[in-house]
């Protein structure tokens, strides 16, 4: 960690002093598998770990994630199978073969690390996950449409995300992927829910992954299967 440049380390108990750091510019560190494996030195790190940040918890037909809940986590809590269409776990489990890792990257730092190949960054954005932020000065929410585009925009001025919000439950999912070989991260992958009302598809949300920048929806895709029954020709057009 020395020949990353790391000079200070801090490891707040309390939210209020985690975000007087972040504000400062110290860098929140979550699980740290990807931050770390950066090619990036971080001078001052904010070790998020000793916050009460880890619970998975249902909230009437919405799921709140805590945004230190790791992978393994996930994929552990009957909760999440209900919630997300079993969406969440498979993503999560998809993310990664190593239960070492899993138990280590957590929903927060996937988020705000964003890499191109994170399925679980696809997955929360077609679950159309809301980000909780904590503010010294407000507590804030953001749609993953928005936050996942770029977090340093809410994250400004000392936010830490404190959870992830999963909105009722999708009437299915799916989660497709091309890799080189079993375990891989994958060339591509393609992430969808779909939400009924009657015979019509009301809600499509699509996801790709092996772009060149973040993770992001499709919407146009979207578009062409939304208000139709979800047939073969709305799929090929997709």
């Amino acid at each position: 960690m020395l020949a990353r440049g790391i000079r200070s380390y801090h490891r707040p108990t309390r939210l209020e002093d985690a975000m007087s750091l972040a504000a400062q510019g110290v860098v929140p560190l979550a699980g740290g598998t990807r931050l770390l494996a950066s090619p990036v030195e971080v001078p001052n790190v904010l070790d998020l770990s000793a916050l009460d940040l880890m619970g998975i918890e249902a909230e009437e037909e919405d799921l709140l994630l805590g945004s230190m809940a790791t992978l393994q986590d996930v994929i552990d809590s009957p909760l999440t199978y209900a919630a997300t269409a079993s969406l969440l776990p498979a993503a999560c489990r998809s993310q990664s073969v190593s239960r070492m890792v899993r138990g280590m990257a957590t929903l927060g730092g996937e988020s705000v690390q964003g890499d191109p190949d994170s399925e679980v960054v696809a997955a929360l954005l077609a679950l159309n996950a809301v980000y909780v932020i904590a503010h010294p000065d407000e507590v804030r929410e953001s749609p993953a449409l928005r936050f996942l585009k770029g977090p340093a925009e809410d994250l400004a001025g000392g936010g830490i995300v404190r959870s992830i919000l999963i909105p009722g439950t999708p009437h299915g999912a799916a989660l497709e992927r091309a890799a080189p070989m079993a375990g891989a991260s994958p060339l591509v992958a393609v992430v969808a829910t779909v939400t009924f009302a009657g015979e019509n598809c009301i809600r499509a949300r699509i996801a790709l992954t092996g772009l060149t920048t973040r993770p992001a929806r499709v919407l146009e895709a979207e578009s062409y299967v939304e208000r139709t029954p979800g047939g073969d020709t709305a799929l090929k057009r997709a």
